[in-house]
């Protein structure tokens, strides 16, 4: 008799998981690192907003990774459920196109205001020169440059009638909320008090209300009338002073709420509400806490939110007599467990898809995406740009030197020469011939970058065909 051996082959389902999906506690667990990494706590940054029902409070940050700061800058939401437990931000979208050295270097750093009508972001941005502030497109990646004072710019959005309340040098006011430069002249801002400085600037029923601090840490508040045009000193009221120096500042028609932290030269610190009128025998102290980094207050008027410079955000019940405090994020205390995640701009399952190029600055890899013409929507360092040595990274962007032709920098002339460094002179016929626009083949390629010193780098920007599966 014989014996017949059948062999039954099982197949098991494979599972590929994008970096999205998996859960981490360190940047090793996530693969290909630097390119991807695991994000855990969020590192609020300054500036709080509600949204237009204030259900989600509007934050900036950054996640951190095992080894800190990790991918883009994001705008993310946060419950203001005060009886869910264990909130945690959600990411809304993430702030492209940041450049983080060079010349051209813009990172934001603050949440200035919040558009509910439009759903739109206002940010300060670090610049090279001085902070720029403005909206950001969340559609189109792009940060608009609306004002830029090298000084202490206050701004203040009054969405409901659609102005714009601004000091730098004074107060002004424009008669809509610009979304982009073609909507803003400062020439047609009406200039309400004029040679006044303000470190902030708030408006509630008929008047503005602004702060300035001066030396021995004194800061004091004023008020106008909303509608002054050109009005003298003699129509600035002085509604109080107080003796240190103030970090945040919310006006409703009822009280001001002043955020004050510790400094070497004051001892002082907590959040503090005082009456519309001015009458500091009637405040009252609404937190101890010592590092308060930013304030809201909802519509009702009656919960204050605030952030901390430890990554904490708190709502404060403004209701009842004894303050009651209930913590809706903290980064110490957030769940461990993160989220793998891929660098800035790359995507895929292993995180190596760039649908761009790839530049590394200090070890840490950006896909930065193209424009039509094939040069890079920003730039750090002159190799970026395609045409060296006709073109220059020039505070960000790739510029044509100069007299050459924008964007393949050819030259409608002759070029002359100065240390290696061209020069168009159009409507000449001495000189180097005329440039054809050719890609410069010197310098390193846009679509190398510099190799990391960790992790094996991507030279290419192809998607990899390594997956991750669970069997």
């Amino acid at each position: 008799m014989k014996l017949i051996i059948f062999t039954l082959f099982v197949a098991l389902p494979c599972l590929v998981l994008s970096q999205q999906q998996i859960q981490c506690s360190g940047d090793w667990q996530c693969g290909n690192v630097p390119y991807s990494g695991c994000l855990q706590d969020f590192n609020v940054y300054p500036g709080l907003a509600l949204n237009s029902d204030g259900s989600q409070l509007i934050m900036l940050g950054k996640y951190n990774s095992t080894q800190g700061p990790f991918g883009a800058s994001k705008i993310v939401s946060l419950s203001t459920d005060l009886t869910a437990n264990d909130t945690e931000p959600v990411v809304m979208f993430d702030i492209e196109n940041e450049i983080p050295a060079g010349g051209g270097f813009s990172i934001a750093t603050d949440l200035f205001a919040y558009l509910n009508s439009k759903n739109l972001t206002y940010l300060r941005v670090n610049q090279r020169y001085s902070p720029a502030y403005g909206p950001y497109d969340k559609d189109t990646g792009r940060f608009t440059k609306i004002w830029g004072y090298k000084g202490s710019l206050a701004l203040d959005l009054d969405d409901n009638n659609t102005v714009t309340y601004y000091c730098d040098s004074a107060i002004r006011r424009y008669a809509k909320i610009p979304t982009s430069l073609e909507e803003f002249n400062q020439s047609d801002s009406v200039v309400m008090l004029d040679k006044q400085r303000c470190d902030f600037l708030r408006h509630a029923d008929d008047r503005i209300y602004f702060l300035e601090m001066t030396g021995n840490n004194l800061s004091t508040i004023y008020s106008i009338p909303l509608n002054c045009s050109n009005c003298t000193a003699d129509s600035r009221t002085t509604v109080f002073s107080v003796n240190y120096l103030v970090d945040n500042f919310v006006v409703t028609k009822d009280s001001f709420y002043l955020g004050v932290h510790m400094h070497d030269n004051q001892n002082i610190s907590g959040i503090f509400e005082i009456p519309i009128s001015g009458a500091l025998n009637e405040s009252r102290t609404i937190s101890n806490v010592t590092n308060v980094q930013s304030l809201v207050v909802d519509e009702a008027k009656q919960v204050l939110y605030y952030s901390t410079k430890s990554n904490e955000v708190v709502a404060a019940n403004l209701t009842s007599n004894a303050t009651e405090l209930t913590v809706l994020y903290n980064a110490t205390a957030a769940d461990p467990i993160g989220k793998c995640a891929c660098a800035d701009g790359f995507t895929g399952d292993s995180c190596l898809t760039c649908d761009g190029v790839t530049r590394w600055n200090e070890g840490i890899p950006q896909c930065v995406s193209l424009l039509d013409n094939g040069l890079p929507v920003t730039c750090i360092q002159d190799y970026e740009c395609l045409y060296v040595p006709y073109i220059m990274c020039n505070t960000g962007n790739c510029t044509c030197r100069e007299g050459f032709t924008y964007p393949d920098c050819h030259c409608e002339g002759s070029v002359s020469w100065d240390n290696g460094f061209p020069t168009c002179h159009v409507g000449s016929t001495t000189g180097t011939p005329a440039t054809t626009g050719t890609p410069a083949t010197t310098g390193t390629p846009a679509t190398t970058g510099t190799p990391s010193t960790t992790g094996t780098p991507s030279t290419t920007g192809t998607p990899s065909t390594t997956e991750i599966r669970i069997l």
